[in-house]
């Protein structure tokens, strides 16, 4: 388990997320989302 999240991104390929928040913005092509409008 990684408590890192920098440590986090920069070893993942692809991150899974329910929602798009700022923390994963500078990844957003590495993650998919199902959060299609971004309000639910």
């Amino acid at each position: 388990m990684v408590q890192d999240l920098q440590a986090f991104k920069s070893k993942a390929d692809l991150i899974v997320a329910n929602r798009f928040t700022d923390e994963i913005a500078d990844i957003c092509h590495r993650v998919l989302i199902r959060d299609l409008f971004g309000a639910d």
